[in-house]
């Protein structure tokens, strides 16, 4: 059974909140990045973790 796997960003000005839902349960507690290479690189990681694509949605 292939499991839904939705990263969920809200996007500001200089940093963003992500939260990772999987299969209609949230993983965790969200996580903030900032908007910058730095930023993105921790969540290329993140996104990185799962076999399966995740659906990102902003």
């Amino acid at each position: 059974m292939e499991q839904n796997i939705v990263f969920g960003i809200d996007v500001s000005s200089h940093s963003s909140t992500v939260c990772v839902v999987i299969d209609r349960i949230k993983q965790g507690e969200p996580f903030t990045i900032s908007n910058d290479s730095f930023g993105y690189q921790k969540l290329l990681d993140h996104l990185n973790r799962y076999l399966i694509t995740p659906l990102v949605v902003f």
